[in-house]
């Protein structure tokens, strides 16, 4: 019998499911953010009159422009940081971690902050 409600679930049980989740979604949010970078580069936005991309994101996806904004920018710069989209794609980082390393990275100190990365939170980094 599957087990589909969480207090069916032992705790080591529980600690899979969360951590392989949150691996899933890293991994998921990867190919969402390269969507975003292709459609981004095809200016799509503009056939519906947007004069960028982050504020057809937000009013599409119902986030807020900051919000939005930042998806774009972290889209973008993963297009050139090559080593940290693999571990987002692998679900060995978080969205929250290559969002801070984003911020800092470039390609000549990305393999140093994402060893950082591996040890650290999103919030200590």
């Amino acid at each position: 019998m599957v087990k589909t409600v969480a207090g069916e679930l032992s705790g080591d049980e529980l600690v899979e499911v969360l951590v392989q989740g949150e691996s899933e979604q890293a991994a998921y949010k990867a190919w969402w953010l390269a969507a975003l970078a292709e459609f981004d580069r095809r200016e799509l936005w503009a056939e519906e009159g947007f004069t960028s991309c982050g504020p057809w994101l937000a009013k599409r996806c119902g986030l807020d422009v900051r919000t939005a904004r930042e998806y774009v920018s972290v889209s973008r710069r993963l297009q050139v940081l090559g080593r940290i989209r693999g571990a987002l794609a692998e679900g060995r980082v978080s969205y929250s971690q290559v969002r801070a390393l984003c911020r800092v990275a470039t390609v000549e100190s990305e393999e140093f902050l994402l060893g950082l990365a591996l040890a650290m939170t999103g919030g200590q980094l």
